[in-house]
């Protein structure tokens, strides 16, 4: 018995488990979710290439060696594109972490967005009520904040009017503190 004739004797077994192996692949491919369309495409085309060599290993029984590298032709062709699909799908599931880190990257930066966007509100609005009271130069403070210890003199104590004044003072060193934190350097 020549090589050839056993090759073509052994090649239906070799194309029922090649069948097997893309019936498995179909299972996992339906599970997919993106992938799905094109892996099924690509599965019928390894089909039909099992298909067309099983065809051609019935009628290379009796057909000399030249058939028979034919069918041997049409098998690899069958896994070439068995492990095209593979690599494919491979390839997807890369594209899909990469596009889920993506996602995740793009909401991390719109969040940081936002919160820079509300500070910078938040800043702008300090700056408009502090800038009327800090433009002012020294004595204008001092003024200021001798107005605020007048008007609570007349219904607080010596000690509560003390207590009032850090109070004032301490504001206004909060807010000269952020708005120093907040300009531009």
């Amino acid at each position: 018995m020549s090589l050839s004739l056993r090759f073509v004797q052994k090649l239906p077994q070799r194309l029922n488990v090649l069948q097997q192996q893309q019936q498995q692949q179909q299972q996992q491919q339906q599970q997919q979710n993106n992938a799905a369309g094109i892996l099924a495409a690509a599965n019928t085309a390894a089909a039909a290439a099992a298909a067309a060599a099983a065809a051609a290993a019935a009628a290379a029984a009796a057909v000399p060696r030249a058939v028979a590298a034919e069918v041997q032709r049409a098998a690899a062709a069958a896994e070439v594109s068995r492990a095209a699909a593979e690599e494919q799908q491979q390839q997807q599931q890369k594209c899909r972490q990469k596009q889920q880190k993506s996602r995740k990257q793009q909401q991390k930066c719109s969040s940081r967005s936002r919160r820079t966007a509300a500070a910078a509100a938040a800043a702008a609005a300090g700056m408009k009520t502090s800038k009327s009271s800090n433009s002012r130069n020294g004595k204008q403070q001092k003024q200021q904040q001798q107005k605020c210890g007048q008007s609570s003199s007349s219904s607080k104590s010596n000690s509560s009017r003390k207590e009032d004044q850090q109070q004032h003072q301490q504001q206004q060193k909060d807010q000269l503190q952020q708005q120093q934190q907040q300009q531009p350097h």
